[in-house]
């Protein structure tokens, strides 16, 4: 119990946070009291003091145009087990009786005028009207205390033209290439349903922290001169910035399908024409938490049943398309190794590996959605670290049980081919 709350609160990342936070309460109170010199970037008139006077001050300006609205409705089956504790954290996820998980998503888009946009990478995602008041439809906050309501520091930089915003949650300055994808990333098929790429003269994204980033945003077609990165505590005004809603929006663990549709016919024509029939594991051993201890048992049992372990962190972004794109077969813990499974085939099978203090039914709403021939094992973790943090801990699974639900799945494949 001590080396577990030792491990969990030295961690560099929960440190790093704490500092993070720190350092904008500073710039805040810095701010606050106007202890900063010199006019802010503004592609119109300063005034006297160096706050920012937008574009045609002495008149009321259009403050948002080009808002649209529009509704999605999702329904996939899954195994029920999934649906019941996790379920009902989701206030936008529903299981039906037969089953069934239904969602439906109000999706918004709109351009803002003059706006200010910032994050601390911790507790907010922050649009700003031209009169630097929050706009919480098109923010993201985690904890409701620690979100300013006004602008809460210096603008740094200022974009002229229009900016469409792909920042996503504080969850994709980590770079976590889950929340990259589908908290961040579709947010570019949001956007294109009523705007031409053309038209964009920047895409706001995070600080990038790894290839696959960049590499994603040039594969859907963002040239790298329109990419500006914003980092934690830099604060950016934009001539006109083009937001949407979160694709996943307020309180769901289900992947819609547009969202899969949309990384599919962007991704997939090319990389999809070679079958290799590979049966590939997901190992975390490159991950920063939640590890096999037993990792090396488990990828020998497998290896017998011809799977090839894989670390996603030596993959470029085409090279992780592909590998999914080729695979039979994949096994994988829990997380967000598991994106990828979106640009699957739909004749191939997945078993997803849950510790019982984890279990989600995030990565099974794609397989679903796919009609993938998915399959799930929920296995006991004596962890005392996964017990306070579901994220963490060092996890065990018998091999044995791993053996017998492999084997079952390769005969039910083999009875489906036969029959």
């Amino acid at each position: 119990m001590i080396l577990a709350v030792v491990e969990l609160l030295t961690s560099k990342a929960k440190w790093s946070k704490v500092r993070i936070l720190i350092q904008e309460r500073w710039m805040m109170g810095l701010y606050g009291l106007r202890k900063f010199t010199g006019p802010e970037p503004q592609g119109a008139e300063h005034s006297t003091t160096g706050e920012v006077q937008p574009t045609g001050v002495g008149q009321e300006p259009v403050v948002r145009s080009d808002h649209e609205q529009w509704e999605y409705h999702s329904l996939v089956r899954m195994p029920e087990e999934l649906l019941e504790g996790e379920g009902t954290r989701f206030r936008q996820d529903r299981k039906l009786p037969d089953g069934s998980l239904q969602s439906t998503y109000q999706y918004q888009s709109a351009i803002y005028h003059e706006a200010a946009f910032c994050s601390n990478g911790v507790s907010h995602v922050s649009l700003f009207d031209r009169h630097d008041r929050r706009v919480p439809d098109f923010s993201y906050a985690k904890y409701g205390k620690l979100v300013p309501e006004n602008r809460p520091f210096k603008v740094s930089r200022y974009l002229p033209g229009t900016t469409l915003s792909l920042y996503g949650n504080v969850e994709n300055t980590a770079g976590n290439i889950g929340h990259w994808m589908i908290d961040g990333l579709a947010r570019l098929f949001l956007a294109l349903r009523h705007h031409d790429l053309a038209s964009i003269d920047h895409v706001l994204v995070p600080k990038l922290k790894y290839g696959f980033q960049r590499e994603s945003l040039l594969e859907l077609g963002i040239p790298g001169h329109k990419i500006v990165e914003i980092d934690v505590l830099q604060c950016v005004r934009c001539e006109r910035l083009l937001v949407t809603t979160a694709p996943r929006g307020y309180s769901s663990s289900n992947t819609p399908g547009w969202l899969i549709d949309g990384f599919r016919e962007s991704l997939l024509p090319v990389k999809s024409t070679i079958a290799t029939g590979k049966r590939i594991y997901i190992s975390r051993r490159d991950a920063g938490s939640r590890k096999f201890v037993n990792e090396e048992e488990i990828i020998a049992c497998l290896e017998k049943f011809g799977f090839e372990a894989v670390e996603m962190s030596s993959y470029d972004f085409n090279g992780k398309v592909a590998l999914f794109a080729q695979a039979e077969m994949i096994v994988g813990l829990t997380g967000a190794g598991l994106t990828n499974l979106m640009l699957c085939r739909s004749d191939a099978s997945v078993l997803e590996l849950f510790p019982a203090s984890y279990v989600t039914y995030f990565y099974t709403s794609i397989a679903c959605y796919l009609g993938m021939d998915y399959q799930y094992l929920v296995f006991d973790n004596d962890s005392m670290l996964s017990s306070m943090n579901k994220y963490y801990g060092n996890l065990s699974l018998d091999t044995s049980v791993l053996t017998e639900k492999i084997s079952s799945m390769l005969d039910q494949q083999k009875s489906l081919k036969a029959g």
